[in-house]
């Protein structure tokens, strides 16, 4: 059974293989199979991955402050839109 690391994958017998092609195959799908063959369920998904991705690599003040924007954001919407919210 392969072992998963950062820099890529362990097989059983030790060798580590580039995780670019495994990067290549996420690709491929994320930008073309699933938006193709699915457009109503996977527009706009790649672009939505990468922002995730990014936010993953976001120091936990980056963090807190998005959050709180993305919140603030929602509540004004609430508050907008909403009576039960006024």
């Amino acid at each position: 059974m392969p072992v998963s690391s950062t820099n890529g994958v362990v097989s059983k017998n030790g060798n580590r293989r580039d995780g670019s092609l495994r990067a290549l195959i996420r690709w491929f799908y994320t930008g073309g199979v699933l938006p193709l063959t699915q457009p109503q369920q996977y527009r706009g998904f790649a672009d939505r991955l990468r922002r995730y991705e990014q936010l993953e690599r976001q120091s936990a003040a980056q963090n807190r402050e998005y959050q709180w924007s993305r919140l603030k954001k929602l509540l004004e919407h609430a508050y907008g839109t909403s009576p039960f919210y006024r």
